[in-house]
């Protein structure tokens, strides 16, 4: 008599996803918007990701929150120029809904934000 266990558990692949590379190019777009950030607005600390083929770029100030940013939608080419005061103006409106003045970060205004359980400032302008 033969006897035979069937195994049940799952078979898990053991072949890798490709990595996914970041384009150089939305790189690129991440490092002029990031200077021009860090320039304006010194002693913060950023995040911003770019997508041109989807055809946008996020910024988030994670010395706030993180969570809340804006988005610049990229609607076809754009200069240098251009994208500095994007996101020059979209830095500066990140920081004033948090209630803090546009220029190099001062400690004493982000001590004196209100915050939850978890650290994320509250009473945040979202209009």
């Amino acid at each position: 008599m033969l006897v035979r266990s069937i195994d049940t558990t799952p078979v898990l692949s053991r072949e890798l996803e490709p990595l996914q590379v970041a384009d150089p190019l939305d790189q690129q777009l991440c490092e002029i918007v990031g200077a021009v950030l860090m320039k304006h607005y010194p002693l913060y600390d950023w995040l911003i990701e770019a997508d041109r083929r989807k055809g946008f770029i996020d910024i988030r100030n994670v010395s706030l929150d993180g969570q809340l940013g804006c988005r610049i939608y990229m609607g076809g080419p754009a200069t240098s120029s251009e994208l500095e005061k994007l996101a020059m103006r979209y830095g500066g409106e990140i920081l004033e809904r948090f209630g803090v003045t546009r220029g190099a970060m001062r400690i004493q205004e982000i001590d004196a934000l209100e915050t939850d359980f978890a650290g994320r400032v509250i009473n945040v302008d979202r209009s």
